[in-house]
């Protein structure tokens, strides 16, 4: 039996743990075994059994033990060693459980209190056993004469193909490798795979590598690199490139590489140079790169002894290359290291070797690619020289990363024709097809492509090719959680991370100040995002955790602190307690003195963490911390995620369900080591959006996870659901491809010359699409003169703009003001004549009478009328004759129209005159006046536009002005000097040079500057370079404060906080600033803000810079000593209309107990241990030199930055509290001591949309999808959204910024309003579903009586709920809709607002989920207008010029708008009315278990509230009221007073259990299903939006039977219903009045005039459809008295009526332009009836 020894063996270990785990994991799942790859449902309640018995016996861990081959003593070794805990059972018996289960189990059960509830509502765990070897595996050196198969194998092959003189020193150097990296020997599995790799090299093939992450990948390669080097003899014409996708794991591999290239010099005495060439290379103008640093890439490189590598002479670096140990007394300081790190190095090497091989990533490839100059640095020349092309981490490269890749690398074959591709890649489902894709190879009749070999650790191990089967693995506990709606991903993963580093601490690590072998990762994909996990990291650990904020340890009695316990059972019971030794616990968990921490664990994981990414200057630095355990939690973004070793990482939590593929190799971070065992946890968390909530449920995105960490294998059906692919055929992708090809076969033949014009016509012209496109600016690119250019390109740009206002006014603006002052019309005269019959009888006699106003009604109406048949006419000779001379037809129409306007103006302007002076008709006066004036200016703007058209018709002919102005804008930059043909290449394709992804070159880029200021006035400290401006708000909001040490460009004192803030110019008319300068600038072009008592917008193009203002810098030397203040200008004083203000910056001085603090000058100078007896004096507890914290109003009147502001800086001069009279007691509504990072600000926009180029299809009587090819979109920035505590207030801007997207693309949905709303009123009066009745009624009336004003409408309720019945405004509103057909269909119409308004959402996120495409290129849109109630939906692109071509790419990704609905409707069954259900029931489960907790103590103060919250609910339900918990928590917030509760209560704790009360945390709609994060009204998306209603409503539409994985969903074609005549005659007139509408057949027995007239209004608002109507000969009577309206039809030339016998039927035909056909049957005769109805609509 074998022996524990005293150092543990952590392989050893990995398998006891192994069996420990998967005891536990069986308790989990019911008493069944957890295969691998199973997905287990856990329960989200903190109490469950499962969890409490989740443990082996004493019993149960010996006997694995022993089972396993071990000494009893391995069980004493591995508690020891905190790898398993020890708890008590029920009768005090010892039990155990893993260290990792426990873990597990504690982040399921994550919360911030004993009581509180948890994060995670749905958490599912998979155990995932991976195939990695162990050191006992690699225990084979390799020997020339070896027995062993593989070997003997591996060293013919050698012999054969470079002599058995050279095989003998490959043997010698893969032996003296093995020495210097500390390795026992080879597995037989790597042997293998380096002998097929060298085959595969050896017969010409591409080469494919396969393992899963941790295998030992690099070490295949690397010997395959000796193979290559040694077999072409070291030849500098056949030199390597290796590229990496990631900086990291370029500089972690090249390491290796050092070591390889030592041991060749050594044993072959051959020079093996290494080029470094990653894109950020040393910089050799060492006057303009100020440091101290002779260490290259942040003394990450290191010599073989481990040792750091410096330059040998600094000054001399650029001169004289290579490098040196830093260690004098290391053999390797008196050597040369050949690493060339500059991109310059051609001019270096004169007298030095050539490099063998580079070392560089494929962003940076792709530039030296087109670079067809003569360079120091690499060019296209030197990819001449490259015989192979290793690619590590192949299968990052999918997507348009991928699809760009695969063009350069076919250009590289263009210039190279010999050249070959390795890919190494984690274990891919179809990995034959996706390298063919990537390495454009041909494929054969299979499909396969016939020059790749594959060679496979999967292979080898699944086909037992090797004779000694690997013995090693890794296991992974994966966690696969969704997060609550309501909770914040930021806190979890906050909280997390200290529950993970304490059990590091606590348990696993050897010492408590380190070097820590057992590390945690959290991967947060944004680097803002980033940097406030740190800010609220720092902030939890402030407040006290995980000991407490005043910890009381004691040595002699049990210990319960905060979530920290000795108590042996009440950890195993309880999840949220943390297990700590009793003498552990009292060192780690006793007070502090003189420290911002409680606890001695809370500074030293304050001090001991940190975060990295790739843009912060200290990432070297970072990386060098973390490899060598100085760090024991870091953040970090995809920086850390691929291929890098750090050998002490053992819990990873990616907040995200991001990217299957990162999140792979994120988790592939973990157990890389010997040194811990190789087990893994790994958590992966959604965010709070209906995106990362689908990924979570769906069983593909989990598959793919599963199968790429464990390889296991999988099913062809399985394999189609978990390809991956490169996107080839996306339309930047495709243009890129053919410019590339086409340049370098112009550079192959001699074409390209030194004139960068010329060039362009080169490349252009060997492109067959683009020759006519050379034509059209042969003129521009021949210009000399910039100046010229500049203006040409803005003429066109006016002359666009110009035609698009034209063709917008024509085509839907003058319809739309029509409309509009049409329903202003009406509702005028419904007001004044009420007000005539008030008047008529009590005296007050006006000169107009209410017959001359009906008659004045009447005139005005036929007028308008007229207007709407006119401007049709109009707008058809537009339509049809743009490219002829109309003016004369144009003119007469556009007369006729003017004078039909002005008509209606002189007729209001008479009933103006008559009403004028007389009491009680002042307001309808006025509103007359705005209309006559409203009039005038349509007419004025119809007659500018016409006299424009008539002076220049040919101006608006033209269509081609979009691509004339992106090539105007390229050109112009080739006239400047540092544009060259490469440049031309990625703008014009619109790929990013910079991370070859797809970008909006002609969105203009800004940067961001950074200013302190000092004595000598402002600096420039720091920059963001190079970010489109709407994205770079989105990211640094204005007002909001964030940290900024990254950007910052020098060294400076560490201590001192840096945070900035973006100042944007104000709109005075609604803002005013207190200690506000002039210098505050939003944009360049001056140095004065552009500030005016008129709104003003600047095209966002006119903007190159944004500024950001160091806010104590600024305090100090700008505003000297005042804190900045942005205050709303006083309004009327309501609550929903309240002033509020914002406090910027710190107090200078603060007096405390008698005693002056200088504040702002501690900041400033770093003194933070003043700050710090200042902060224990007040009793705060948070990091107070972070200035993004925030206190705030509970009411929502002011937030301050200032942690110091324990009261309320405000209260003073707050004109709330001066209103309330004394009534108010401020002490209650601050947040002290309580605060929170502040909330990104929202950047509210507006939208215009002008389209053409429309191409619909009719999927059903409902549906109509359309393809819109061209489209324009007006988006305009006009205000800031700041959150106070849970109230956003607006902050108006001032110039406002404006982006015209010209010529992009979208597709429309639209449903039709009719029958959408008929479906709608069966759903919500027919179904029984009442419920759901009175939660639209909720919004509905919140809506109607605040409109956009939330808290306004909110207010209102809350005041009718103490109303009885009778006085209630809420249950008349609930009797009108239910009695008054006028106001049911007004209910009606917002239901379908709202619907439409949740259906952008789902579309939108199931479209991002689906194309995988950026958040940046997509948008949806819809206008939620109840006064103008809009039937489309548009998801279009977000960039100029539509570079993606997104209508295109949505159509080739479903095949037709069909199986794109069918799909779409499936993914809201599957995710929604399915998984998102499931969820449902787990909140309530949980909700349930909490009540029962509460209701467990009677006595508390929870239990209190809760039964008034119960009172509160159950009276508002009676009335029909169903609050979702957004409206409950805003009517129970404290400072409102909007619902008293009984005394004594506490609203805090009310409305902290108000999902308790309610029993749901998700009522109709949560950040789970379809409230988003991109909503265009965010502060009332809860109100317009209802899952429920989506819910029916898709189960109303379509047919759908449910499958095994899914759903097969058919769009009904066919809707049945009952109405009166007044719905068919409405259905009618939206079916047949659409402009594609050609014909309308009629078989009815009997019409009536009412059916005449509606016939008629189609004729007139459809011009090009025809009527027949075949009619029963039994009504001839009635036809003879509609004669004269029949004539009248005919004289139309486009009415028919039939007289036949014996029609039966009832039918309605529409026939539309593309054959399809829509019907309308059942019992409704075309004629007016009051009777119900039956109708029946379908294709």
């Amino acid at each position: 039996m074998a022996q524990a020894s005293h150092e543990l063996n952590m392989e050893d270990a990995t398998k006891v743990l192994e069996a420990v785990i998967r005891e536990e994991c069986k308790i989990l799942n019911d008493g069944k075994d957890c295969k691998d790859g199973e997905i287990i449902n856990l329960m989200p309640i903190p109490n469950w059994d499962r969890y409490q018995n989740c443990y082996v016996s004493d019993q149960q861990i010996k006997k694995i033990i022993t089972d396993l081959g071990y000494d009893q003593s391995f069980l004493d070794e591995l508690v020891k060693r905190g790898l398993l805990l020890r708890f008590v059972d029920s009768q005090g018996n010892p039990v155990y459980r893993s260290v990792y289960m426990d873990l597990f189990i504690r982040s399921v059960n994550l919360r911030n209190a004993e009581w509180s509830f948890n994060y995670i509502l749905k958490p599912r765990l998979v155990l995932i056993k991976s195939s990695v070897p162990f050191s006992s595996d690699r225990i084979y050196r390799i020997s020339m004469n070896s027995n062993v198969k593989e070997i003997r194998n591996l060293i013919d092959l050698l012999r054969r193909e470079i002599g058995e003189e050279k095989a003998k020193k490959f043997v010698e150097i893969m032996n003296a490798y093995l020495d210097i990296k500390g390795y026992n020997g080879f597995d037989l599995v790597q042997v293998e795979m380096i002998r097929e790799a060298i085959e595969a090299y050896v017969k010409g093939k591409h080469i494919g590598i396969e393992a899963p992450t941790g295998f030992g990948k690099t070490e295949i390669f690397l010997f395959l690199i000796l193979f290559v080097l040694m077999k072409n003899d070291f030849n500098p014409n056949k030199r390597i490139l290796i590229l990496y996708p990631r900086k990291s794991l370029a500089i972690d591999n090249t390491n290796r590489l050092i070591v390889l290239a030592k041991l060749i010099e050594e044993k072959l005495g051959k020079v093996v140079p290494i080029l470094i060439r990653i894109g950020d290379s040393m910089n050799c103008k060492w006057e303009e790169n100020p440091s101290n640093d002779d260490k290259p890439r942040g003394g990450n490189l290191r010599c073989p002894k481990g040792h750091e590598l410096v330059f040998r002479n600094k000054e001399r670096a650029c001169h004289e290359p290579g490098l040196t140990c830093s260690n004098t007394s290391c053999e390797y300081s008196r050597q040369m290291f050949y690493i060339y790190d500059t991109n310059a190095y051609k001019r270096l090497i004169d007298h030095e070797p050539e490099p063998l091989i580079i070392i560089s990533n494929m962003n940076t490839i792709a530039n030296r690619l087109l670079d067809f100059k003569n360079r120091d640095d690499l060019d296209v020349e030197d990819f001449k020289r490259i015989d192979i092309i290793i690619m590590d981490e192949a299968h990052v490269y999918t997507s348009i990363f991928g699809g760009v890749t695969s063009a350069v690398l076919e250009g590289i074959k263009k210039i190279n024709p010999h050249i070959r591709f390795v890919g190494v890649s984690a274990t891919i489902p179809n990995r034959e097809e996706f390298l063919a894709e990537l390495f454009s190879l041909p494929v054969g009749k299979d499909g396969m492509p016939q020059d790749l070999a594959i060679v496979s650790s999967l292979d080898i191990v699944n086909n037992n090719k090797v004779s000694s089967p690997l013995k090693g693995f890794k296991l992974y506990l994966l966690g696969f959680f969704e997060i609550r709606p309501d909770a914040s991903w930021q806190g979890y993963a906050q909280l997390w991370s200290i529950v993970a580093s304490t059990y590091s601490i606590a348990h696993l690590n050897q010492t408590v100040s380190g070097p820590y072998t057992f590390q945690n990762i959290v991967f947060i994909n944004n680097v803002l995002e980033l940097n406030r996990f740190r800010d609220g990291f720092q902030q939890y650990l402030g407040i006290g955790e995980p000991c407490g904020k005043n910890p009381t340890a004691n040595r002699n009695s049990t210990n319960k602190l905060n979530r920290i316990t000795d108590d042996y059972e009440l950890s195993r019971i309880n999840t949220f307690y943390i297990l700590i030794d009793r003498n552990k616990l009292f060192n780690l968990c006793s007070p502090l003195n003189n420290s911002k921490y409680s606890s001695k664990i809370s500074e030293l994981l304050a001090t001991r963490s940190g975060i990295v990414f790739m843009d912060s200057a200290s990432k070297y630095e970072a990386f060098k911390k973390i490899k060598e355990g100085e760090w024991i939690t870091v953040g970090a973004t995809s920086s850390l995620e691929l291929g890098v070793d750090y050998e002490g990482v053992s819990f990873i939590l990616n907040a995200g369900a991001d990217d299957e593929i990162e999140i792979v190799q994120r988790l592939g971070r973990a157990a890389r080591s010997s040194k811990i065992p190789r087990i893994a946890v790994g958590i992966i968390v959604s965010k709070n959006v209906p995106l990362h909530s689908y990924r979570i449920n769906d069983i593909n995105y989990i598959g793919r996870i599963i199968y790429m960490l464990s390889g296991r294998r999988i099913s062809s059906n399985q394999r189609t659901d978990l390809d991956i692919h490169v996107a080839s055929e996306v339309r930047p992708v495709i243009t890129f491809r053919k410019l590339l090809i086409s340049a370098l076969e112009a550079y192959n033949h001699g074409k390209l010359v030194n004139e960068v014009k010329q060039n362009i016509i080169t490349v252009l012209s060997q492109i067959p699409d683009e020759i006519n496109l050379i034509e059209r600016i042969k003129d521009l690119i021949e210009s000399e003169d910039y100046s010229k250019c500049i203006e040409y390109q803005s003429s066109i740009e006016n002359e666009l703009l110009r035609y698009r206002q034209f063709m917008e006014f024509f085509s839907e603006g003058f319809i739309d003001e029509l409309n509009r002052i049409r329903r202003e019309w009406n509702k005028t005269y419904a007001e004044l004549a009420e007000k005539l019959s008030e008047f008529n009888g009590v005296g007050n006699k006006v000169d107009l009478s209410s017959d001359e106003l009906n008659e004045r009604k009447e005139e005005i109406d036929n007028l308008l009328r007229n207007v709407n048949l006119i401007f049709r006419d109009l707008k058809e000779i537009l339509e049809k004759n743009m490219n002829t001379n109309v003016t004369s037809e144009f003119k007469e129409k556009t007369d006729s129209v003017v004078n039909n306007l002005e008509k209606i103006r002189e007729s209001i302007e008479n009933i103006q005159r008559k009403i004028q002076g007389y009491i009680g008709t002042k307001e309808i006066f006025e509103k007359l006046g705005r209309l006559t004036y409203d009039i005038y200016k349509l007419t004025n703007d119809l007659k500018n536009y016409m006299n424009d058209y008539v002076s220049d018709p040919d101006r608006y002919k033209n269509k081609e002005d979009e691509e004339k102005i992106k090539l105007a804008n390229l050109i112009c930059k080739t006239l400047k000097s540092k544009y060259d043909l490469r440049s031309f290449i990625f703008d014009f394709s619109s790929i990013s040079s910079a991370g070859l992804d797809i970008e909006d070159s002609f969105s203009p880029k800004v940067t961001l500057k950074i200013y302190e200021f000092g004595e000598n006035g402002p600096e420039v400290v720091g920059r963001k370079e190079e970010e489109g401006v709407f994205k770079l708000l989105a990211k640094y909001p204005p007002f909001y404060v964030f940290n900024y040490s990254w950007l910052v460009e020098r060294r400076t004192n560490p201590n001192v906080p840096r945070f900035a803030v973006i100042l944007p110019s104000l709109n005075l008319n609604l803002m005013k600033w207190n200690g506000q300068s002039d210098f505050i600038s939003f944009i360049d072009e001056s140095d004065s803000p552009i500030i005016g008592s008129r709104i003003e917008e600047i095209d966002v193009r006119k903007i190159s810079e944004i500024r950001a203002f160091d806010l104590l810098s600024l305090q100090k030397h700008k505003l000297k000593g005042n804190y900045l203040i942005v205050q709303l200008k006083p309004g009327r004083q309501r609550y929903y209309d309240d002033v509020y203000r914002l406090k910027l910056g710190v107090d200078e001085r603060r007096e405390v107990d008698g005693k002056q603090y200088d504040i702002l000058d501690y900041l400033l100078k770093g003194y933070n241990d003043k700050l710090q007896t200042l902060a224990n004096r007040l009793r705060i507890n948070y990091d107070v030199t972070v200035l993004s914290y925030v206190r705030t109003c509970l009411a929502g009147h002011g937030l301050s930055t200032d942690l110091f502001d324990v009261k309320c800086p405000f209260e003073n001069k707050c004109e709330i509290k001066q209103s309330m009279q004394g009534q108010i007691n401020c002490g209650d509504r601050w947040s002290y001591p309580s605060a929170n990072l502040m909330h990104k600000p929202w950047l509210d926009f507006d939208y215009k949309f002008a389209f053409e180029n429309e191409s619909r299809t009719r999927l059903t009587p409902l549906v109509e999808m359309s393809k819109v090819d061209s489209l324009t979109v007006e988006r305009t920035l006009g205000r800031v959204l700041i959150y106070i505590g849970d109230y956003a207030r607006p902050l108006y801007l001032n110039p406002k910024i404006k982006q015209i997207l010209y010529n992009t693309n979208a597709i429309r949905i639209k449903l039709d309003k009719d029958i959408a709303i008929k479906i709608l009123e069966d759903i919500l009066f027919k179904g029984g579903n009442t419920k759901l009745f009175n939660i639209i009624l909720t919004k509905y009336y919140i809506f109607k009586n605040g409109e956009f004003n939330l808290y306004k409408g909110i207010m209102k309720l809350a005041g009718d709920l103490w109303r009885n019945n009778s006085k209630s405004q809420y249950v008349k509103l609930m009797t009108d809709i239910l009695q008054n057909s006028k106001i049911r269909q007004e209910f009606l119409e917002f239901a379908y607002a709202v619907l439409m308004h949740t259906l952008a959402h789902a579309i939108y996120d199931f479209l991002l989920d689906k194309l995988k495409l950026d958040e940046d290129l997509i948008d949806y849109y819809y206008d939620f207008n109840l006064e103008n109630i809009q039937d489309s939906i548009y998801i279009y692109e977000k960039t100029t010029f539509g570079v993606l071509k997104l209508s295109d790419l949505i159509l080739s990704k479903f095949g037709n708008f069909n199986k794109l609905m069918t799909d779409f409707l499936e993914f809201i069954l599957k995710e929604i009315v399915d998984e998102h259900n499931k969820f449902i029931q787990y909140t309530k489960s949980a909700l349930q278990s909490l009540r029962k907790i509460i209701q467990s103590n009677q006595n508390s103060s929870e239990f209190r509230a809760l039964v008034a919250m119960d009172s509160l609910l159950n009276n508002m339900r009676q009335r029909g009221i169903e609050p979702d918990r957004e409206i409950l928590k805003l009517l129970l917030s404290p400072t409102r007073d909007f619902v008293p509760l009984p005394q004594g209560i506490n609203k805090m704790i009310a409305e902290d259990i108000a999902d308790v009360a309610l029993g749901d945390f998700c009522v109709d709609g949560c950040s789970s299903c379809v409230l988003i994060d991109n909503c265009h009204y965010p502060l009332n998306q809860n109100i317009i939006t209802s899952r429920n209603l989506l819910e029916e409503f898709v189960k109303y539409i379509s047919n759908y039977t449910k499958m095994d994985l899914g759903y097969n969903v058919i769009l009904k074609t066919s809707f049945t219903f009952k109405g009166d005549s007044d719905f068919g005659f409405s259905i009618l007139r939206s079916l047949a009045e659409r402009e594609d509408a050609v014909r309308l057949n009629i078989e009815v027995a009997y019409i009536d005039g009412n059916c005449l007239t509606v016939i008629e209004d189609i004729l007139k608002q459809n011009p090009k459809i025809k009527v027949t109507i075949k009619l029963d000969s039994r009504d001839k009577e009635k036809v003879n008295t509609l004669r004269q309206l029949i004539e009248k039809l005919k004289n139309t030339g486009r009415f028919n009526l039939e007289i036949v016998n014996d029609i039966h039927t009832k039918l309605y035909e529409i026939v539309y332009e593309d054959g399809r056909k829509i019907m309308i049957s059942g019992s409704w005769n075309c004629e007016k009836s009051q009777k119900e109805q039956n109708f029946t609509i379908h294709v």
